[in-house]
């Protein structure tokens, strides 16, 4: 352990570094304490209605059913396309698998939109894609602007663990099929039901496409008890349904772990099976149907209706709300990315236990759907306000400094998007080996001078990546800048919302062509590998 090789006259220096990490989760776990404290409230008339009336009970079961249909459809198409780009070798590949990625740039509130129009233009669609069974489309637009989530880890995952085990089922004259089922699929389903819980907690944090589509689920009744009735105590209340459900997820994922090991000195790159004509028809059959729903209809259609609405890109609002939220995201990736690498970098001076806690708290941020962990920062900043007002109230004609301005919302956005900086700068730290440290402290620098004279220099080129994907994540978020945003700030997704309200969607393809622009941008530079090696893979 670091702590070893410090100087006696370095170890305070340690210890305040302690207290404020400490501090600094606390102050993390504040708005779920709120919201505990919320959901201890005596029962509402609102929550006993919908339990007298079995409303609940319709709430649980749609919500779970529409869980388990997405996941297991996600794991479908992710685990396909990650398997024929793998193992097999064929024409237009990279292209291929560029445009397989692609879906991530469309919202899910966008894409329902889009098809929504689309089903009105393109009869058939809406006869096989809207029916009881997607749950009037909710199934299939989770699934198919998600599955780049599955997609992606389990992609990166096949490409280095697969060739050993592959080659011992051919010394044992299995087929391709059998090595498939036999070997490939047990030995991949613990990444798959991990990959699928990125498309539970984004299906969980949305509420815009169950509202849409008229499905009644948990995140959407914890809208309409919040924001339409007032009653923060039922929808604390529904918040436990909800991570209760992701609860149990996680702890089937740890089952599937434990019981799942590979040998890490099995890692090698997997050899290209060259595709025969049939196999070939079957790939470009099934990456062309993918492609083609997930993003080429939706974004032609979006380009035309906003090419068709021009004028409107000149408005204020639209061009101020790309603005605000541009602002708002360079603010996140400012303090998210000062959190988390003064976090991450305490891992190594802790013990064991204390690092598994600290990173379970980093990353809780973003298992939690955004509805929730909304009403704890609000409930938080609001309290806050409610002792700061008093001081400074002759000093400022805001009022309620927090919850009035963005301060709000870069506190929401940042304990949400938290998780990508953290896990990005702990898996640095990983590659980084101990003496480095060691030798550092050894010569007499303490952890402070060690951080800027040496984490700095390596945390470089993972802070660019970070910013990307804060970038596109901030630009894609509805949810909370819909429930925290003061009255006079709206970011872009917000106005996407308002006009879909309104019912103008031809307007909302506006701003919507610019956040698909901005997210494809992203994606394109992340996957080309211009921010980081070309061996890493980005896991958003």
């Amino acid at each position: 352990m670091l702590r070893n090789f410090l100087m006696l006259k370095d170890i305070n220096i340690l210890k305040t570094l302690k207290i404020l990490s400490l501090i600094t989760v606390l102050f993390m776990l504040l708005p779920y304490l709120y919201i505990l404290l919320l959901a201890l409230e005596p029962n509402s008339s609102y929550l006993d209605f919908i339990i007298k009336n079995r409303i609940l009970n319709n709430y649980i079961y749609n919500t779970v059913e529409l869980i388990l249909k997405v996941g297991l459809f996600s794991i479908i198409i992710g685990f396909l396309g990650a398997y024929f780009m793998a193992f097999y070798s064929f024409r237009f590949k990279s292209i291929i698998n560029l445009f397989f990625i692609l879906p991530l740039s469309i919202p899910i509130y966008v894409g329902a939109y889009v098809y929504s129009d689309l089903y009105h233009r393109i009869p058939f669609l809406e006869t096989i894609f809207k029916n009881d069974f997607t749950m009037n489309s909710t199934v299939f637009i989770y699934v198919i602007f998600l599955y780049p989530y599955v997609y992606l880890t389990t992609y990166a995952y096949l490409k280095k663990h697969m060739q050993e085990y592959i080659e011992a089922g051919k010394m044992l004259r299995l087929s391709d099929f059998q090595i498939l089922y036999r070997i490939i699929l047990p030995l991949t389903k613990t990444i798959l039901f991990s990959s699928s819980l990125f498309v539970i907690y984004e299906s969980l944090s949305d509420f815009a496409v169950s509202e849409y589509f008229g499905v009644q689920t948990l995140s959407r009744a914890f809208n309409d008890a919040w924001r339409l009735s007032s009653d923060q105590s039922t929808s604390a209340k529904l918040a436990f349904g909800l991570v209760l459900i992701i609860g149990m997820a996680i702890s089937f994922e740890k089952f599937l772990n434990k019981k799942v090991k590979l040998d890490s000195s099995l890692l090698s790159e997997r050899r290209l099976i060259k595709a025969s004509m049939s196999v070939n028809i079957v790939i470009y059959t099934f990456y062309t149907l993918i492609i083609t729903i997930g993003f080429i209809l939706p974004f032609q259609r979006i380009l035309i209706g906003a090419l068709k609405n021009y004028e409107y890109f000149f408005k204020s609002n639209i061009t101020g709300a790309a603005i605000q939220t541009l602002i708002l995201s360079l603010w996140v990736i400012l303090v998210i990315i000062i959190i988390a690498m003064f976090l991450s970098s305490m891992l190594k001076y802790l013990k064991p236990f204390s690092r598994k806690k600290l990173s379970l708290i980093a990353t809780l941020g973003y298992m939690m759907p955004s509805m929730i962990l909304s009403l704890g920062v609000y409930s938080l900043c609001f309290n806050l306000d409610l002792l700061i007002n008093p001081l400074i109230k002759n000093f400022t004609s805001e009022g309620y400094i927090l919850t009035s301005t963005i301060i709000v919302l870069v506190v929401g956005m940042s304990l949400k998007f938290l998780a990508i900086a953290f896990n990005n700068f702990e898996q640095t730290y990983k590659k980084i080996h101990p003496s480095i440290f060691e030798a550092s402290l050894t010569l007499n620098q303490n952890p402070i001078k060690t951080f800027f004279k040496i984490d700095l220099y390596f945390l470089s080129k993972t802070t660019v990546f970070i910013a990307i994907l804060v970038i596109l994540d901030v630009f894609k978020e509805l949810t909370i800048s819909f429930t925290l945003s003061p009255f006079n700030f709206r970011t872009i997704s917000m106005e996407i919302y308002s006009y879909m309200a309104n019912e103008m969607p031809q307007v909302a393809y506006v701003p919507s062509i610019i956040i698909i622009f901005v997210c494809m941008a992203c994606i394109i530079v992340l996957e080309r590998g211009l921010v980081n090696d070309k061996n890493r893979k980005f896991n958003i």
